[in-house]
């Protein structure tokens, strides 16, 4: 029974702060990986709203508003998954347009993202 103080509620916020993580660093690799994370958490979420929505519990009262702020911040990170999944479709085809020598000449960019760190002082 969900209470105030429900685990699910904590192991999806782990699992949404690992996937911030990683939008960190967007590689092509972790796409899969973001996108596996994002269906586990939206798992959890559609088990604490039927549980809410059947009665089968009587929810603290924070538990409605827990669910749609934790919807809201899955919402915001899959938007940019799938804004990274565009990016990397257009970078391919740039690829593939200079592979076959399609339009002018262009100098492409390294796809792999840099970690860099800035000191000031």
């Amino acid at each position: 029974m969900p209470s105030r103080e429900d685990p699910r509620i904590r192991q999806a916020e782990l699992a949404l702060q690992e996937a911030q993580r990683l939008l960190v660093d967007p590689r092509v690799e972790t796409l899969r990986e973001l996108g596996d994370r994002l269906a586990s958490i939206a798992r959890i979420l559609e088990q604490l709203r039927d549980g809410v929505q059947q009665g089968l519990s009587a929810p603290a009262a924070a538990l409605p508003d827990q669910i749609r702020c934790l919807s809201r911040r899955v919402d915001s990170v899959a938007a940019l998954l799938a804004s990274a999944g565009v990016f990397y479709a257009g970078w391919i085809r740039l690829v593939a347009a200079r592979a076959g020598q399609y339009g002018r000449p262009i100098d492409l960019a390294e796809l792999a993202a840099r970690k860099r760190v800035f000191l000031e002082g």
